[in-house]
């Protein structure tokens, strides 16, 4: 193994930029002052313009794409995309919406390709050469949906993308459909046998939106040799975000709690762990 990748390196992921200025705000601080080495924009989301403008002025903070298929108002035209939208224009509320009628054959994947091109082409032309690719709910690590944006990514000439490789030490079995996922994820995507490059693991996804310091250090701790993400959602203000995004609780069982991330990956216990292991902070450009 060559001595670059025997080294721990950790990749510290805020999803959700441009969805709400308090989160876009969380991510500054997060990067600023904290631990946050990367960031995800979600192109259709109301605050995308803000997110740039935060992006453009830390030039360090590496940019990927959050590509977006449910939950928003599509960039595309929606009688474009009719079959991945409701009555009402907008995209479907959940990943499980969708993903129920990927299966019933009810989904022109080709929609699906339409709005994510859509969505790297606002980035880019923002003047972002996004880092990587991941998604909201991880719907881009569907063998289906990545079958079709693989075109897409291949044109705007993104090599890199969020796996799904979670370690076992980081399993947990309390939520079974996010476990039923997650297997189904990884052994049935193939990132890197389609020539995309991934991080080693991901860590997180049994945690998110509710990410505190003390799991933190546990993951720091037990850190493998490579590369692990870890995908994180902070935000500043609850009570605030809630106004608009706190029906995922209900939803999807989502804990919404933007400032309990936030506050971990500003705390001093979280930064002496990291500076003690020997891990190395790293964006997506590692990759």
């Amino acid at each position: 193994m060559p001595q670059e990748e025997r080294k721990k390196r950790f990749i510290i992921s805020a999803d959700d930029f441009g969805l709400h200025e308090s989160i876009n705000e969380s991510i500054e601080i997060g990067y600023c002052k904290g631990v946050i080495t990367n960031a995800s924009l979600v192109a259709c989301g109301d605050s995308f313009d803000h997110a740039v403008k935060i992006a453009a002025r830390n030039r360090g903070l590496g940019v990927g794409i959050h590509l977006t298929l449910v939950g928003e108002r599509p960039l595309a035209d929606p009688k474009k995309i009719k079959t991945i939208v409701g009555k009402d224009g907008m995209l479907f509320r959940s990943h499980m919406e969708l993903f129920s009628k990927i299966c019933a054959g009810l989904i022109d994947m080709e929609h699906i390709a339409i709005e994510c091109e859509e969505q790297l082409t606002r980035v880019v032309e923002s003047g972002i050469l996004p880092t990587h690719v991941d998604s909201h709910q991880h719907i881009h690590a569907l063998r289906p949906v990545f079958k079709a944006i693989k075109p897409v990514l291949n044109k705007f000439g993104i090599t890199r993308i969020r796996g799904l490789n979670i370690p076992w030490f980081d399993f947990s079995f309390e939520d079974l459909k996010k476990v039923a996922f997650s297997v189904f994820v990884m052994a049935s995507c193939p990132f890197r046998k389609s020539g995309f490059r991934t991080p080693d693991f991901l860590v997180g996804f049994f945690k998110s939106g509710k990410i505190g310091p003390e799991y933190l250090i546990r993951v720091i701790e037990k850190i493998k040799p490579g590369i692990t993400e870890i995908n994180v959602h902070p935000g500043v203000d609850n009570k605030v975000i809630k106004k608009k995004y706190g029906h995922l609780k209900k939803l999807a069982g989502w804990p919404c709690d933007w400032e309990r991330e936030h506050a971990s990956l500003l705390s001093p216990l979280v930064k002496d762990a990291i500076a003690t292991s020997g891990i190395s902070l790293v964006n997506y450009k590692a990759v």
